[in-house]
C-alpha cells in the first residue's frame, strides 16, 4: 500500500547541514517527499527563494517556511520531541530569529546577496 507523502520538502543540496540533516531524515520512516531545489526543473516558487529557506508544502497545500517547515518535517519523520521543544511559546520566537539569520547567512555565504542566485 502507497501512503501519499504528507508534505514535500524543498531544500538546498548544495549545503552541507541542509544535506546532512535530509540524509538522516531520509533513513527513518517518514511520510515526506525531499526534493533538491537544484536538481528539479518544477518548483512551486523561484528557485532562489527556496534555497533561501527550507520550506514544506503540506499535503492539503499549505506552505511552512523555515523554522515552521523544520519543525512540520520534524513531526513527521520521528523528531517529534525536537519538534515540541522548539514549539514552546518561550523558544519559538528566538529559535524563529536564530533560524533566520542563519539562513541569511549561509545564503550569502554559497550565493552572494539575497537576490543575486537566480
Amino acid at each position: 500500500m502507497n501512503q501519499q507523502p504528507s508534505g514535500t520538502v524543498y531544500y538546498d543540496g548544495q549545503c552541507p547541514l541542509c544535506n546532512k540533516e535530509i540524509t538522516q531524515l531520509k533513513t527513518k520512516t517518514c511520510s515526506l517527499q525531499f526534493i533538491d531545489a537544484h536538481t528539479h526543473t518544477e518548483l512551486p516558487k523561484p528557485r532562489h527563494l527556496l534555497l533561501q529557506q527550507l520550506h514544506v508544502i503540506t499535503r492539503t497545500g499549505q506552505t511552512l517556511i523555515g523554522l515552521d517547515a523544520n519543525i512540520y518535517m520534524w513531526r513527521n519523520s520521528g523528531a517529534a520531541r525536537l519538534a515540541a521543544f522548539f514549539s514552546l511559546p518561550v523558544i519559538y520566537p528566538i529559535a524563529t530569529r536564530i533560524y533566520t539569520r542563519w539562513a541569511k547567512y549561509r545564503y550569502q555565504k554559497l550565493y552572494g546577496k539575497m537576490n543575486d542566485y537566480q
